[in-house]
């Protein structure tokens, strides 16, 4: 039979519609079937490790939909658990403690497995499909080993936040160089400036959309999350010890005065911001602890002790005058009487010092000062900080190895601050940012008798990604043996600068 035209027109279309008819008949049963089961395991990628100390460490992870973090450690054969915990952002974190035979266990295999769960059963096999991480720990305080330590800081400043292409600049760079552990040394989110659709440069980016209806704490908890989003922000976590700096409160915050900038005042946002960056980071401490003091010690081993200061929680005003009748601290009594005490104990053969905010360069707006660094304003600590430096020199060494960041500048410096002592020196490396825009300084706080060794900054503004990348900078501290230790300054192309660091 032979069909005319028109008819098989007609057939065509009566196929068409029947097809569209079953498509959304599939689509409504789909919709009234019942969703599958979720998997009862899975894999974290938002986890970090830190505080590893010669006998222990922190693991922490943030997961939203499963009940309870799992960690198992072949070398040991143990599994450790911990909930997620609702009132802390769905963070979980779990504090690990070794015995000498533990430790020399995990020396010959330093690796963990960790997934989320719905069950609190710390006996669960480890899921053959979660890859091993490495647990690094510190060597024995009564031995040395080799080692390279990292540092850097300020990362998503001024509109240069997760590009679309690569994520947040130089993370990944920093994150393929292999360290033994990370300092992160503040500004790891600038909650108080905006991640736009295109970055400062005109590069598309992924904006930070604050959640509707968010309250201050939800707020800052948001940014965390939005850069925690980055797989190289991830790499760095892992095996870091981390402090914070201002903007993850607010531009020069100090605990007197920080409030959120608005037309409508807000109340101190200090406690907030400070319990936001508790629960996004493995401190071995509750969430919540407001008290617990941040600056602490690092010993790798017999060589090097790096004390770690926590320069915002315990400043006075940043607008406060530095007089002899009231000298102006940025530690606070406590803190400086630890720092002292750890100077004097510390058998170290290298001490470092890491402070977010530097020695000899002035920051701050306008009739105020943000660190120790005075530059004729009456307004720094430099009382404190020339306190600080000779009781270290009357300890008996005659070198200070300082690691800082802060400035959006690279520089080296040595400071000879004693006249009548100028076989003591004092040695700081300023590094970063990892992902803001540059700020050239070149006041150097004179007080100190500054020796510029090394600069590097554009000397024209970059104008475009390409042409800033050169200047985004981490800082190495490495030893191949005990007597020679070595601080460098790199680049995503490589070492910029070097220089051995005497032992006392």
């Amino acid at each position: 039979m032979v069909l005319s035209i028109h008819a098989l027109m007609q057939e065509r279309e009566s196929v068409f519609a029947f097809i569209r008819k079953a498509r959304w008949l599939f689509l409504v049963l789909g919709a009234c079937a019942p969703a599958p089961p979720p998997s009862p395991v899975r894999c974290l990628e938002d986890v970090a490790l830190g505080e590893m100390q010669e006998d222990s460490a922190v693991v922490w992870a943030r997961e939203e939909e499963y009940g309870f973090l799992h960690l198992f450690i072949p070398a040991i054969s143990r599994g450790f658990v911990a909930p997620f915990l609702p009132t802390f952002d769905h963070t979980a974190r779990v504090i690990l403690h070794f015995n000498e035979k533990e430790r020399e266990l995990l020396e010959k295999n330093p690796h963990l497995i960790i997934w989320a769960s719905f069950s609190p059963e710390n006996n669960e096999a480890p899921p053959p499909q979660c890859a091993a991480r490495r647990l690094r720990l510190p060597p024995s305080s009564q031995a040395f080993f080799p080692f390279r330590i990292a540092f850097s800081a300020d990362i998503g400043g001024q509109n240069l936040c997760r590009l679309v292409r690569g994520g947040f600049p130089t993370l990944a760079k920093m994150g393929e160089r292999p360290h033994d552990a990370r300092i992160l040394l503040g500004d790891l989110i600038y909650v108080d400036e905006p991640c736009e659709q295109t970055s400062v440069f005109g590069d598309p980016q992924i904006p930070f959309e604050p959640p509707l209806g968010a309250d201050l704490l939800d707020l800052y908890r948001a940014r965390w999350q939005y850069a925690e989003k980055d797989e190289g922000y991830r790499r760095l976590r892992w095996g870091s010890y981390v402090i914070w700096d201002d903007h993850e409160v607010v531009n020069d915050a100090d605990p007197h005065s920080a409030r959120w900038p608005g037309p409508v005042p807000s109340p101190m946002i200090f406690p907030i911001a400070r319990r936001a960056f508790l629960e996004h980071h493995p401190f071995p401490m509750a969430p919540d602890d407001l008290e617990t003091p941040l600056y602490r010690a690092v010993k790798w081993g017999s060589a090097i002790e790096i004390l770690i200061l926590d320069t915002r929680s315990h400043r006075d005003p940043n607008r406060a005058l530095d007089s002899n009748e009231r000298p102006k601290s940025l530690l606070g009594s406590r803190q400086r009487q630890w720092l002292i005490e750890r100077i004097n104990q510390s058998t170290a053969r290298w001490l470092v010092i890491a402070t977010t905010v530097p020695f000899g360069v002035p920051t701050g707006g306008k009739g105020q000062r943000d660190g120790w660094a005075d530059g004729g304003s009456q307004r720094g600590r430099m009382r404190e900080l020339l306190g600080i430096l000779d009781a270290l020199r009357r300890s008996g060494r005659t070198q200070l190895l300082v690691i800082s960041a802060d400035l959006h500048t690279t520089l080296a410096l040595r400071y000879r601050p004693f006249p009548e002592d100028p076989r003591f020196e004092v040695i700081e490396i300023v590094v970063g940012p990892l992902s803001a825009l540059l700020f050239p300084r070149e006041t150097l706080e004179s007080r100190l008798n500054p020796e510029l060794l090394f600069s590097h900054y554009p000397l024209y503004p970059p104008t475009t990604l390409e042409e800033a990348l050169p200047y985004f900078t981490w800082g190495e501290l490495e030893a191949e043996n005990p007597t020679r230790l070595i601080a460098s300054i790199w680049n995503a192309s490589g070492q910029l600068w070097s220089i051995e660091v005497n032992s006392p």
